[in-house]
């Protein structure tokens, strides 16, 4: 994969601990609410909210990132066939560290940030990776399915 650059101004606002919301499409602003209806605070949404069937209207911008123990990396187990076509790559079965570029370091981190703090990270940003021009709203929640953990995302491109 390239190595990209020039990422640039990155908004993260943390939707259970801010009063503040800034609402773009109704589908994102769906999708957090959705995350909060479903996560405890202070806690891991269980995998049973986050099933397929469950995420129908979402499902064309829903990627799934479980954490390997056992290796401690990220590994993408879900990506969005919409995220697919304005990307042009798929990254199902590989490792957030695969994105070589600011955006893989930045979601590296707040992925592991989601899971540790069990907290829902709601951000834009500019495109990096996308074929076209956009900008990108993600709501990350973290999850558990018994000892397994995950971070479900809802990652929306907003065209320019």
């Amino acid at each position: 994969m390239k190595s990209y650059c020039g990422l640039g101004e990155v908004i993260v606002t943390y939707p259970e601990l801010d009063k503040v919301t800034r609402l773009s499409l109704p589908e994102v602003w769906d999708f957090t609410k959705y995350c909060l209806s479903v996560k405890p605070r202070g806690d891991l949404a269980e995998a049973q909210h986050f099933e397929l069937c469950r995420l129908q209207r979402w499902l064309d911008h829903i990627v799934i990132v479980d954490h390997l123990l056992h290796t401690d990396q990220l590994r993408y187990s879900r990506y969005g066939l919409g995220l697919v076509r304005l990307t042009g790559f798929d990254m199902t079965g590989r490792c957030v560290r695969d994105f070589e570029s600011e955006v893989g370091r930045l979601f590296d981190r707040l992925y592991r940030k989601a899971i540790a703090e069990r907290i829902i990270i709601r951000t834009e940003h500019n495109r990096v990776h996308a074929l076209v021009d956009c900008d990108w709203h993600r709501v990350i929640c973290p999850c558990r399915d018994g000892e397994r953990i995950s971070v479900v995302t809802g990652c929306f491109p907003i065209l320019k």
